[in-house]
This record gives structure tokens, sequence and C-alpha cells, in this order.
């Protein structure tokens, strides 16, 4: 799956990703937002780890954020099972440098869309950098 949209593309993780990854993803802030399994500090190691775990999973719901041909963020789409199999989670995270430009809201909505298409349920928004500080608190 590939979105291309008016600030970001949306697509696969790539191996050659790992640098940019460890770049962004390495930001108190991001983790402060975030679910437990993000690491903090982000390394290269563990941008090794993610990229080739989430690209051997093949048809995983892990997607890059691209701007500007560079690995700038995450979204993933994790689809319900049982009783819940009719909905799907979503988290996401974004490079500092690129928040308050509109990306993740565009993000998110071509996501949403895609889930629709995908699992005809809308995904419950969870992680992501909003104000949601009753998820949880890290000192």
């Amino acid at each position: 799956m590939q979105l291309v949209l008016e600030r970001c593309t949306i697509r696969p993780w790539r191996l050659d990703d790992a640098e940019s990854l460890a770049r962004h993803a390495n930001n108190r802030k991001i983790w402060l937002a975030v679910r437990d399994l993000f690491p903090h500090p982000y390394t290269i190691q563990g941008a090794h780890e993610f990229l080739q775990r989430t690209i051997s999973e093949g048809l995983a719901m892990k997607f890059c954020i691209e701007i500007d041909g560079v690995a700038v963020g995450g979204i993933g789409v994790h689809p319900g099972e049982d009783v819940h199999r009719h909905t799907a989670t979503m988290g996401y995270w974004l490079g500092e440098e690129f928040w308050g430009r509109g990306v993740m809201t565009e993000a998110v909505t071509a996501v949403t869309d895609f889930c629709f298409e995908i699992f005809f349920a809308p995904p419950n928004l969870c992680g992501g950098l909003c104000e949601q500080s009753s998820i949880r608190t890290r000192a």
C-alpha cells in the first residue's frame, strides 16, 4: 500500500529507513505520547530490529510516513480480534520538526479511509501526539 498525499506519503517501511527512523524516533516527547512498546532511547540497532521484524511480517499494517523522500514518522493499524473483529486500533507518531504542519491530520484521515475499505470499520485512535494524558503518564 502506498498513499501519496499532499504533505506526505504513506508507504511500507524499508530497511534503508533505519537511520532516519532512529533520528526522528529518538525523542522523549514522542516516547511519552505512545505505547510502551516504543523504546527510548531509540537506537539505530532498535530501528534495524523493528524494520526487520516489520518487513518479515509481510502483510503487517505498519507504515512509514515519508516527507521529501525521508522516513519521518510511523502509522500502524491493528485489526481487532474475536468480538472486536469489526474494529481496528491505530497508533502513530511523527518527528517533532514536522509537528504543526497538518501532516498527521492528513495521514490519519487517509489511513482511516483505507481502513474503511479493508475492515469496514473505523480505527479507534490511540497513541499519537495529542493531549492524551489519560492514556499514560511517564516521569
